[in-house]
Order: structure tokens, then C-alpha cells, then sequence
């Protein structure tokens, strides 16, 4: 039961950190159509995965050391 709940905090933690820094590189028009981007230690690649629309048709690239980290983000690539 902890364990779900520190989860659920994690993944509300990690959802306000990215649309904070979304909004941040809006505001300084750092972001564009077609940019190239490389997310370092993406981990899950939820960051990758937010920013790719804002610079689609654009490259996002996430790097990771945990091989268990890049499986789990290539999933939703699968589906």
C-alpha cells in the first residue's frame, strides 16, 4: 500500500516538474518546430514524450544508463 502511494506522489511530482519546465522553455522561445533535442537520463522518457509535440516534426533523443530504463521507455513505441 505504501509503495503505491509513493508512486502516486512520485508520478505527481514528475507531471508538475514537466509541465513547469514545458511552460519555462515556452516562455523563452526555446523550443521550436523541428529542433533536435537529446534528454539526458530520460529514464522512463516521460520528459522525451512531452516535449517531442512542441517540436514535432522535429528529433527528441533520450539517453539513459539503466538498460531497464530504456526498455521501459521504448514500450509505448511498440504499441
Amino acid at each position: 500500500m505504501r509503495k503505491e502511494k509513493n508512486d502516486e506522489i512520485f508520478k505527481e511530482i514528475l507531471c508538475i516538474t514537466i509541465f513547469d519546465l514545458v511552460k519555462y522553455l515556452e516562455k523563452f522561445d526555446y523550443l521550436h518546430s523541428g529542433m533536435s533535442v537529446i534528454d539526458f537520463g530520460s529514464g522512463t522518457g516521460h520528459d522525451a514524450f512531452q516535449i517531442a509535440p512542441l517540436i514535432a516534426p522535429g528529433h527528441i533523443t533520450g539517453i539513459d544508463v539503466t538498460p531497464e530504463m530504456v526498455d521501459y521507455a521504448k514500450k509505448p513505441l511498440k504499441s
